[in-house]
């Protein structure tokens, strides 16, 4: 079953890559005609992952013949994984000192319901 799934997968993604290798191809045609870089803001979108479809196809076109703006992509996606490591990083920090104060209040229970020792009251029997 698991090799049927990887097999899917990887058909899936020859797929993928086969179709938007065409889609390059055909950006790269257009726009070695046009040869403009997009505006800035094309660039962080696309970065973000909001643009349409075609029009993420027409920058990705460009960015496999424009050295500079290939640089601007791939420095700003950069910073934005830094980012996100970092505010990874910064919110495992956060729940410690909530495992450091359960960990106190489990040695006190311990400490004081386990290990107390029980006083045992022998009362001597009744006599009637």
């Amino acid at each position: 079953m698991e090799n049927n799934n990887s097999s899917r997968k990887t058909t899936k993604k020859e797929e993928r890559d086969e179709i938007l290798g065409r889609a390059l191809s055909k950006t790269i045609k257009s726009d070695a005609i046009a040869d403009q870089c997009p505006p800035l803001e094309d660039l962080s979108a696309f970065i973000d992952g909001t643009l349409d479809e075609q029009r993420r196809d027409t920058i990705m076109g460009h960015l496999s013949h424009c050295d500079k703006c290939y640089e601007v992509v791939s420095m700003a996606r950069e910073m934005v994984e830094e980012e996100k490591k970092q505010k990874l990083i910064a919110k495992s920090w956060y729940y410690a000192p909530i495992a450091i104060a359960a960990a106190a209040v489990l040695a006190i229970v311990f400490k004081f319901v386990i290990q107390t020792p029980t006083h045992t009251h022998r009362y001597p029997p009744l006599r009637s």
